[in-house]
């Protein structure tokens, strides 16, 4: 089993690719890990982010085991606070001025989600989904 799983994910139609996503464990912290999904800009808006952490939700809790997940992004990336909200993560703080990038400091917004947060039948939707 690979410490840190590394997903591709393709179209099913045609094999062109779509985006990556991963888990990445969190230092000093057993069974937790970040994660972390990239769509191609051509793919936003069509639900691959929202699929791609809903696999790594099922895969870290299922298949790895995990007691909990981390997630962050800038705190104007609206597309993927609605992407982990939907994936029942919960809002657990900000970093203030945390990125520099454009010119600018951008914040940073941290999201947490463990496993007594999902009810049972999440895991077993989600189970039936990818397992």
């Amino acid at each position: 089993m690979p410490e840190s799983p590394v997903f591709t994910i393709r179209q099913k139609e045609d094999g062109a690719f779509v985006g990556q996503c991963a888990l990445l464990p969190v230092d000093f912290s057993p069974d937790a890990y970040l994660v972390g999904y990239q769509i191609d800009e051509t793919r936003w808006r069509k639900g691959y982010g929202t699929e791609a952490c809903k696999f790594l939700v099922y895969y870290a809790f299922t298949v790895l085991g995990a007691f909990g997940l981390n997630g962050d992004c800038t705190a104007g990336n609206t597309g993927s606070v609605r992407v982990m909200e939907k994936c029942n993560f919960v809002r657990e703080g900000r970093q203030r001025r945390y990125w520099h990038a454009r010119g600018g400091y951008h914040d940073r917004l941290l999201f947490g989600c463990l496993r007594e947060d999902l009810e049972k039948g999440i895991l077993a939707r989600l189970e039936g989904r990818f397992g």
